[in-house]
């Protein structure tokens, strides 16, 4: 008699939450890389903000792949995108932990040093000393707003986008 074997298929909070660890540890090497090089990791600009969108593209295609090759080969719009939603989720829990735990007890200059950066581009573009100072403490008082809200939203724009492209539909289930 032969024995046959089935592994479960994976599930989409699985390999989300696997590749949600992986992207933070990604992310907290990308950060201390920045941190290292005399660069704010807490700014950056567009150099580094695609940079961290490449990033995320390639965790989240390596995400999908190994579902689909973990299961049955075939993924739906709408795993795809779960998975996706996992690995933001985690991925924000754990790089705002270190984020926060870094900028309060580790390195107590990094968000000086960022706002410095914000400083130098608003006397760029004209800005006042006085609107420079009323801007600096609107972005300290509502950073982790604005870090959680909008990390998030853009971070949610690339599984929509992704998935569009790593979906495999069965299409004998259709």
């Amino acid at each position: 008699m032969e024995e046959t074997t089935e592994t479960a298929a994976p599930s989409t909070r699985s390999i989300g939450l696997k590749y949600g660890l992986i992207s933070a540890g990604v992310g907290i090497v990308f950060f201390l890389g920045m941190q290292l090089t005399g660069n704010s990791p807490l700014g950056g600009g567009w150099g580094i903000g695609l940079t961290r969108m490449a990033i995320a593209v390639v965790i989240l295609v390596l995400a999908h792949k190994a579902f689909k090759d973990e299961g049955d080969g075939f993924m739906t719009y709408g795993q795809g995108f779960t998975i996706g939603f996992w690995i933001i989720l985690v991925s924000m829990a754990v790089g705002a932990i270190f984020t926060y735990i870094y900028i309060n007890f580790i390195d107590l200059t990094a968000m000086d040093v960022m706002l410095e950066e914000q400083a130098d581009q608003l006397r760029e573009k004209g800005n006042s000393d006085d609107q420079i100072t009323m801007i600096q403490g609107f972005t300290r008082k509502w950073f982790w707003a604005f870090f959680l809200i909008f990390g998030t939203i853009f971070s949610l724009v690339v599984p929509l986008i992704v998935t569009i492209f790593t979906k495999k539909e069965n299409q004998q289930l259709q």
